[in-house]
């Protein structure tokens, strides 16, 4: 390597370096301003990244430092499969970082995360424009700062998986530029693998991209002459990218089964004449302060105002053949028409419609247009400034035409001023870069006309990025560390979690916790249970789930909000935290000491880890269920062999003293109507005949529920349970004579009147405890469970089913007396295993459907590679019979060409 070579090094590095550092203090530094940890004590945990991937993050870093199984996880919906959660999910080499970092300082960890897959985004996109376009200009930095800072990344840097994608991304171009001109296959293909690895999912956006992108790359051969050519380099990306599919089958092909059964399958097609907003508005987005649009609206695709304005040079270029330009054009065209198309939209989302956050393939432009751009960077002194002045008046046309009947306040008018001056700018730099003096070579960098361009561009980049953050911080606020997991009430419940584990030697023994700091608490506290949010979750038991009373969201979750003691044994939920100021006053639980800032409490009817249940229990998979989440519990505990009747029904009265008028609807009892009037709360009230357990439940059918509260006793004991449409709520020990209140918030502002049914039970106690003892005298010996599996023996005193509480899933194999077993489920929930008359030795193992297939393809594919290349290593010097001193003398031939055309840009550089 001689002097020049290192030099080059030397810069690359210190180039790559900057790259990386530079949109990492960005968007560090935005945030700071409003107490981002350390300089105050917020955290970017929101939305789903507070409710979802903090809460999985945890629970892999306990797996890892556990040396756990990542096939399956006891933390979260009475168990789930894990695989399917850490290829979408976790599967990024940088959330390794969850070794060191312990769940009180999750926070900080994905902070860290963040940070780090922002820098990389800048470092990776500076590599593409480096080794993709072999030019040196130092602006190539800022264009690597406007990609890893786009309105894209700002809008969803909360979906820390989705980040990795945009880190590969530009490798995977760069190995395809480097394919199609010199036939170097190693980059395109490992990209490709690993991208797919690291998230399928916004991987599939940039493998379309990538098939297109192709086809522009390859326009350049679509000629008579050039056919063969065409072919064979498109066969090779062909050939290439079904080896990297191949490669990553490990990941794609167990993760393709798992969401088989989800809610992702089996979306209708829409409409072909169905179209979303005007493609005027759509293109408005390139706009510098378009507020980052989050969970829907238009496509995040700002980019920078200096993009736009190299454009017209991109296609006056002599440099760039014809059939590119056009294609280049056709490519942006397609990309447009797929935002205002809902055929082509529902295409690009996998033949599916997103649950909110739209156009999330919307990152493919911002990557096309930049290197488009940046192509198009030395034409501005062969063109000078005309071109970019023409853009200039266009730019603005479109701009106060798309403001002209919009309100002039607040975004709007900085949107118009923002827009004034940086043009403005930019037509002052590009016209003194078109026409500045040659400087000498070691002044390069400092010279005027580059040095202000890359100063108007981070003045633009710093604009947008403030202005993006600032939106974003009115509508998702940063949080405060400490209403999440550093507080001492998370400490203290997390440390008795543990020690009960420990005392009783069960690692995977059920807690819940009330009220909840995410909808994934099991995973963020490692209590091994109920609620659980996923993606990847199947939906096959989210009905059932919603008729036995607890909340849904219909498609992937399920929530521990309140339940019953029926509910909680058989589920086997043996402790309960509850605030330490609880109106609820439990007689069927043990009140253990507690801690400063809760209250533990035992359920001793909690069952063990499987029972008998009679060959009926899956007659309720044909029967018709009841109306009354609690009748739907009493009918499945019949047909499973418990007594018929462990509730008594009661009746809710309108309370028309004050509130809104209620009235009551139908022959059931349990059905009513509210209309507002002065007030949106809806009042029911009951008295209680007797001493008991009680239960409410509620279901809203068209009043628009938004929220849940009531009182007990004397009306001083307030209990708030929230905004779900359906739930149900144990409300403890009441007296009788006690009056139970029950409230229903139906909103003023955009529902005015509509039905809702409530229900209140109380609890026949000697029945449900004549019922957990039955199913006590049949259950499982000494359960022992694993991180992936279960086993112990029963004596079944006839032919039935063992009940698992956990959900049925292809990944189980069950054995009975060491010969296979085909499981059934309750309405697709609740695992049922059959069993005849007698003892039998019943174990489980999990394995996520096509995991082995997929490991089998990945390693014989990887071990064909790696065997070809050594092949490839010893047969290329035998073929092409050169000597050591022929070899010497074409690598210098190389050198020299490789110095004269690095000469030539640098001359190029300097008269720019």
């Amino acid at each position: 390597m001689n002097l020049i070579e290192r030099q080059q090094r030397r810069t690359f590095k210190r180039d790559s370096l900057i790259a990386f550092a530079l949109p990492l203090l960005i968007f560090y530094i935005s945030y700071a301003f409003y107490g981002l940890f350390p300089f105050g004590n917020r955290h970017l945990l929101t939305i789903d990244l507070y409710h979802q991937y903090a809460p999985f993050l945890v629970d892999y870093g306990r797996k890892l430092r556990s040396f756990e199984s990542i096939f399956f996880s006891w933390s979260g919906g009475l168990g789930t499969s894990f695989y399917p959660l850490f290829t979408y999910y976790l599967a990024s080499p940088v959330n390794l970082i969850m070794l060191i970092f312990p769940r009180a300082y999750v926070s900080e960890a994905v902070l860290f995360i963040t940070l780090v897959k922002v820098g990389l985004m800048g470092g990776s996109f500076h590599c593409l424009l480096n080794f993709g376009f072999r030019k040196r200009d130092r602006t190539g930095i800022i264009f690597a700062s406007f990609y890893a800072l786009s309105n894209f990344v700002l809008a969803y840097s909360w979906n820390i998986m989705w980040l990795d994608t945009l880190i590969i991304f530009p490798l995977a171009v760069l190995g395809l530029i480097r394919l199609v001109r010199y036939g170097e296959r190693k980059l395109y293909l490992i990209s490709l693998a690993l991208m797919l690895m690291f998230n399928y999912y916004t991987a599939f956006f940039a493998c379309i991209f990538i098939a297109l992108y192709a086809l522009v790359l390859l326009a350049r051969y679509m000629k008579k002459a050039s056919l063969q050519l065409f072919f064979s380099k498109l066969g090779q990306i062909i050939g290439l990218s079904v080896l990297a599919a191949m490669l990553a089958a490990v990941v794609l092909l167990p993760t393709a089964r798992a969401l088989s059964i989800t809610s992702a399958a089996g979306d209708a097609f829409p409409s072909w004449g169905n179209f979303s907003d005007s493609m005027f508005d759509h293109m408005g987005q390139l706009e510098i302060l378009r507020e980052p649009n989050v969970m829907s609206g238009l496509p995040n695709i700002y980019v920078g105002l200096m993009p736009l304005l190299l454009l017209p040079y991109f296609f006056l270029s002599k440099g760039i053949n014809r059939k590119t330009k056009i294609a280049h054009a056709a490519l942006i065209g397609f990309l447009f028409v797929s935002f205002y198309s809902a055929v082509l939209d529902f295409a690009w989302h996998g033949f599916h419609y997103p649950n909110s956050l739209d156009y999330r393939y919307a990152f493919v432009l911002v990557l096309l247009l930049l290197v488009m751009a940046y192509q198009a960077l030395p034409e501005i002194r062969k063109r000078g400034a005309g071109p970019a002045l023409g853009m200039v008046m266009i730019i603005l046309f479109f701009v106060l035409l798309r403001e002209w009947n919009q309100d002039q306040t607040g975004a709007g008018k900085w949107r118009v001023l923002a827009t004034l001056i940086l043009l403005g700018l930019y037509s002052i730099v590009i016209s003194r870069r078109a026409g500045g003096p040659v400087r000498p070579r070691k002044q390069i960098f400092v010279r005027l006309g580059t040095t202000a361009l890359a100063l108007v561009m981070l003045l633009e980049l710093l604009t947008n990025v403030s202005g993006g953050i600032s939106d974003l911080q009115k509508r998702y606020p940063l949080g405060d560390r400490i209403h999440y997991t550093d507080n001492a009430r998370a400490r203290e419940i997390s440390s008795r979690i543990e020690e009960i584990k420990d005392e009783n030697g069960r690692p995977y023994m059920r807690f819940e916790i009330l009220p909840d700091t995410t909808v994934n608490d099991p995973m963020l506290f490692s209590t091994n249970g109920f609620t659980i949010f996923s993606s990847t979750f199947q939906e096959a038991p989210i009905d059932f789930l919603e008729e036995l009373g607890f909340p849904t969201n219909g498609v992937n979750s399920f929530q521990y909000k309140e339940s019953s003691i029926f509910m909680d044994s058989i589920m086997g939920i043996e402790y309960l935290f509850r605030p330490w100021d609880t109106v609820i006053q439990e007689d069927l639980r043990t009140e253990l000491s507690g801690g400063i800032n809760y209250t533990l409490y035992r359920n001793d009817y909690a069952l063990p880890f499987g029972f008998f249940v009679k060959s009926t229990a899956t007659d309720i998979n044909v029967q018709e269920l009841a109306d009354s989440p609690f009748a739907v519990q009493e009918q499945m505990n019949y047909q499973m062999g418990g007594t018929e009747q462990i509730y008594e029904v009661l009746r809710f009265s309108p309370w028309l003293s004050e509130g809104a008028y209620v009235e009551e609807r139908g022959a059931g009892g349990d059905r009513f109507y509210a209309r507002s009037n002065d007030s949106d709360w809806a009042f029911l009230y009951a008295v209680a005949p007797e001493n008991g357990s009680y239960y409410l439940a509620w279901d809203d059918i068209s009043a628009g529920i938004k929220n849940v509260n009531g009182f007990l006793r004397d009306g001083t004991d307030f209990f708030h349970v929230g905004g779900k449409t359906n739930s149900m709520i144990d409300l403890g020990y009441v007296e009788a004579g006690d009056t139970i209140h029950f409230r229903v918030n139906i909103g003023r502002n955009d529902q005015t009147d509509g039905d809702f049914k409530a229900y209140l039970v109380r609890l026949n106690q000697a029945a449900f405890e004549e019922t957990i003892a039955g199913y006590k005298s049949a259950s499982l010996e000494n359960p022992e469970q694993g991180s992936r599996s279960f086993k112990g023996a029963i004596k079944a005193p006839e032919e039935g089913f063992v009940f698992i509480p956990t959900f049925s899933h292809p990944g189980w194999k069950v054995k009975v007396d060491n010969e296979p077993v085909e499981a059934t489920a309750i309405r697709d929930s609740f695992m049922l295993i059959p069993v005849s008359e007698g003892e039998h030795q019943i174990e489980a193992k999990f394995t996520p459907p096509g995991f082995y297939a997929g490991l089998l393809i990945s390693l014989l594919t990887g071990g064909a590679c790696l065997f070809y290349l050594f092949l490839r290593k010893k047969k290329v010097p035998n073929a092409t019979a050169i000597t050591t001193d022929h070899r010497r003398m074409v690598d210098n031939k190389r050198k020299n060409s490789a110095h004269k055309m690095r000469k030539t840009e640098i001359q190029n550089s300097l008269e720019q």
